[in-house]
């Protein structure tokens, strides 16, 4: 896992820098969204930052969609994670360790308020959770969890390059036991979120 992520962080690293190489010598591209095509990568770090690490989730997200005005786009995307989850840290508990890879198509909304290369913005997210397991389970197990996909994002856009916190939440119930006993259990995880991207598209000329 941890191979993967340094792998997906490398990669925006590199295609953020070719991404401002390219827009950085035309002194005639505005520094802000304009109209026109958008898009955007994000690479984020979901955790409840509990003591017993009861959640966390690495996430790789790209949007797609139309610049409606300097301040208003709109578009569609994708989400792909992997959840943790753990119902607790109680002996009997030490089987219920679950990884839930997910991939979530959403709608987007996003308001940038300056038209600058430095502006906040606020986005939302809502979207469809898709999920297969991954990880500890026994036969017969199912496990249940939300299938709407809400996020609330505060973020900060520095030219191509954005930094955003979100805040999300999901219900998981499982059956815990290990043969010799079982019960179902529910729990409610939520979490910040730490993002960082960059977005490309929609600079008209000056």
């Amino acid at each position: 896992m941890r191979n993967k992520t340094l792998f997906k962080t490398l990669l925006l690293i590199g295609l953020a820098f070719i991404s401002t190489a390219t827009t950085a010598g035309d002194k005639k591209r505005a520094d802000y969204p304009s109209q026109g095509y958008r898009g955007s990568f994000d690479l984020a770090w979901a955790d409840n930052f509990n003591k017993d690490r009861t959640y966390y989730s690495p996430q790789f997200s790209t949007t797609h969609g139309y610049q409606i005005m300097p301040e208003l786009y709109a578009g569609v995307g994708v989400l792909f994670d992997a959840r943790n989850v753990r119902f607790g840290s109680r002996i009997k508990h030490s089987d219920a360790d679950k990884t839930i890879s997910s991939i979530s198509p959403f709608a987007t909304v996003r308001y940038d308020f300056c038209q600058k290369k430095v502006s906040p913005y606020v986005e939302g997210r809502i979207g469809y959770r898709m999920h297969s397991i991954i990880g500890n389970s026994f036969e017969g197990e199912k496990l249940e969890f939300d299938k709407l996909y809400a996020v609330p994002m505060v973020g900060l856009r520095l030219n191509h390059f954005n930094l955003a916190v979100s805040y999300e939440w999901i219900t998981v119930g499982d059956e815990i036991g290990n043969g010799h006993y079982g019960y179902y259990m529910t729990k409610r995880f939520s979490a910040l979120g730490i993002h960082m991207g960059f977005d490309f598209g929609a600079r008209k000329k000056q």
